[in-house]
């Protein structure tokens, strides 16, 4: 049996808020990470938030040429088509993060408070279970 990951994932405030809203259902990435359907996100809002806001989980991932990829995420990544063309400039293929359930936390969460020895992802970054646990815990506690 797989067990479940969990992967710190920075994103720009503006995206955060719309994936939490459900407005936006798919993160766009260069690089694949190694997750699966039913794997967790935990979103950290880069800067000027840098605080863990939310979670939700992965409904599937796909990776294929650009233009392809285009017409299936067109309205559903909250990007214009300009804007998509640009980020993966000199990109073949690019990676789609279908996302579902997502939750907002009710207090945000500074890193440290998770542990120590995590630092802000430049991108992404696996933690264990027991850091995602603590998410939940301070997350929404009452």
């Amino acid at each position: 049996m797989e067990c479940r990951k969990y992967l710190l994932i920075s994103i720009k405030p503006q995206y955060a808020k719309e994936i939490i809203a459900a407005k936006k259902t798919v993160e766009l990435r260069k690089s694949r990470p190694k997750i699966k359907n039913g794997d967790i996100l935990v979103i950290y809002e880069s800067s000027p938030v840098m605080k863990v806001t939310g979670i939700c989980e992965v409904e599937k991932i796909i990776e294929m040429p650009i233009n392809s990829l285009w017409e299936i995420v067109n309205g559903q990544a909250s990007v214009s088509r300009e804007e998509f063309f640009k980020y993966y400039e000199k990109k073949i293929n690019g990676i789609g993060i279908f996302l579902k359930n997502p939750r907002n936390l009710a207090k945000k969460i500074k890193l440290k408070e998770i542990s120590n020895d995590i630092i802000a992802p430049q991108s992404y970054r696996y933690i264990t279970e027991e850091m995602y646990k603590k998410v939940l815990c301070l997350g929404f506690e009452l």
